[in-house]
């Protein structure tokens, strides 16, 4: 029932993407979910035979002569041969039949079997088409190739997420500062009224600048407020930035007033 749950919510996961449309559809048939579980745990479990050598030497012929059926099945069907995908999901069947009579007699890999499909059938209900097509492949005998294709799409999807994850943050970000430009004009209005302090109000539109340092009003306030409580230097600078974050002639213009102030201020006539 566990196992059924997952599968079916995986299907639905199953909508192609952009990038999966370039794989064919008959391969991806191949890579149905349950197809899948079937397949990774029985290479699992052939691993864990050949590790704790619980196999004779007949039945480790046997696990090889299957496994060479199931990856000529699947070269036949990659070559579209007449009737491959019917012998592809016979050897997979038999594949995976030769491997659990074997496993199945040792209780501690029965134990490490049932740990396994626990977390692979929750982790694939995440898994992309071409992840699942990529999990059939190493399924099916090709175990290098198959790692490679998984591991090139989890880069893949780790990149596209980052990517969306930056754009979040940086709206995000651009959201915060406006918040505090709002409550920045708020408070200076209580300024006005005796209700708050220069230093309250730099605070926050100091905040505004660490969301968006790049916003040229917030950077002339901040020089205004910086040069009213004699941080000349530090208001100058504040003022210089939004010289250069300056679009229009307007902009340029009150930037350079504000730098003039900063430089009278502080006695500095020449470059006044």
């Amino acid at each position: 029932m566990i196992r059924q749950i997952f599968v079916f919510a995986a299907i639905c996961c199953l909508v192609p993407s952009a990038s999966s449309q370039k794989i064919s559809s008959d391969i991806i048939a191949q890579a149905s979910v349950d197809a899948v579980v079937r397949g990774v745990e029985a290479r699992y479990q052939a691993a864990l035979i050949k590790e704790r050598r619980i196999a004779d030497d007949r039945e480790m012929l046997a696990i090889s002569a299957a496994d060479d059926r199931l990856k000529q099945a699947r070269t036949d069907f990659e070559n579209r041969l007449i009737g491959s995908q019917a012998k592809l999901e016979q050897a997979r069947a038999a594949y995976a039949v030769v491997v659990q009579n074997i496993a199945k007699r040792d209780d501690q890999v029965a134990a490490l079997l049932a740990a396994y499909q626990l977390q692979l059938v929750g982790d694939i209900a995440q898994s992309s088409p071409e992840m699942l097509v990529a999990m059939q492949r190493f399924a099916d005998g090709d175990l290098v190739e198959g790692e490679r294709q998984f591991a090139k799409e989890r880069t893949r999807r780790i990149k596209a997420r980052q990517e969306v994850s930056d754009r979040v943050q940086a709206q995000a970000l651009l959201a915060n500062a406006a918040d505090a430009r709002q409550n920045a004009k708020l408070l200076e209005t209580m300024r006005l009224s005796g209700q708050s302090t220069t230093v309250e109000v730099l605070a926050v539109w100091t905040e505004a600048a660490i969301y968006n340092p790049r916003d040229h009003w917030t950077q002339i306030e901040r020089a205004r407020l910086l040069v009213s409580i004699g941080q000349l230097s530090d208001g100058w600078n504040a003022a210089r930035l939004s010289f250069d974050l300056a679009v229009t002639a307007t902009e340029k213009v009150q930037s350079l007033v504000e730098m003039a102030d900063a430089s009278e201020a502080g006695g500095y006539w020449k470059e006044a």
